[in-house]
């Protein structure tokens, strides 16, 4: 016979609400906490790829969801050096606060001899954050890929794996380079921006990567392609790739002494 459980701590967070008492408000009222996708949720601007149909290749229709916002993780207080809970997706940092928040509700967060008996049953059912795909297929994949070699009576069969995207290399930083303040040159910055765009991380960290570099005290040379005097495709991500890159040169065009323009060989300079 199953044994009684006791609920001694609640805590939640959910679209809307950020406690049991603001969840059950919502209810009462019968409140409707979905809303669009921002930049937060998509890493880039909804707008790039939404269609006004459903069926539209690498599109989505609807950016209506029950997303979180106004929500930030605080990473103190637990035994992990914060800098590394600071670091970890949404899909550890959600639940890492509800844990906690349940435990204070509970009287027992600071009970530590208490909390050496506790153990942890995490239910998720792969709600979409930046990695959260790559963290839960695999084990959807393990436990179908026996299954599937059964019924195809195939024992080599395996299904795809993820194809591994390379990091972005990283733009220089002052512990990179030596003292001596030697000249640097960033080669290039329009293959960077292409990668930025690629792993669709914001555009508005890009624009602080490139003024942190622009801030360090070394002459610097900084190359960066003239995409947008040519035919540009009609893609929105081709065009959003070529307003990117212009902005970086404004940017650019702005703080730098000198900018030179190079046409068939020939420098020309500009400022």
């Amino acid at each position: 016979m199953p044994e009684p459980i006791a609920i001694i701590g609640l805590a939640c967070l959910f679209p809307g609400a950020t406690t049991p008492e603001s969840f059950w408000q919502n209810l009462l009222a019968g409140a409707d906490s979905r809303t669009e996708a921002t930049e937060r949720q998509m890493h880039t601007d909804p707008v790039w790829f939404k269609a006004d149909r459903k069926g539209v290749t690498d599109r989505y229709y609807c950016t209506q969801g029950g997303y979180i916002h106004d929500f930030t993780f605080d990473p103190e207080g637990f035994r992990v050096p914060a800098a590394r809970l600071a670091g970890l997706d949404d899909v550890f940092q959600w639940p890492l606060h509800v844990a906690r928040e349940a435990l204070r509700d509970a009287n027992l967060l600071d009970d530590l001899e208490r909390l050496a008996r506790c153990g942890v049953i995490l239910g998720n059912l792969s709600f979409p954050t930046k990695s959260s795909n790559h963290l839960a297929l695999p084990l959807y994949r393990e436990a179908l890929e026996p299954v599937l070699q059964d019924l195809l009576g195939r024992p080599d069969f395996r299904l795809p794996g993820f194809s591994e995207i390379p990091p972005i290399p990283p733009l220089p930083k002052g512990g990179d380079i030596q003292e001596s303040h030697s000249p640097v040159l960033v080669e290039c910055l329009t293959m960077w921006l292409n990668n930025w765009l690629h792993h669709q991380l914001p555009e508005a960290a890009a624009f602080s990567e490139i003024e942190r570099i622009l801030a360090m005290p070394n002459d610097m040379v900084l190359v960066l392609n003239e995409v947008g005097q040519g035919i540009l495709p009609e893609n929105q991500l081709a065009r959003r790739f070529a307003d990117l890159s212009g902005r970086a040169g404004q940017q650019l065009g702005e703080t730098c002494d000198e900018v030179w323009w190079c046409v068939a060989g020939q420098p020309v300079r500009i400022k």
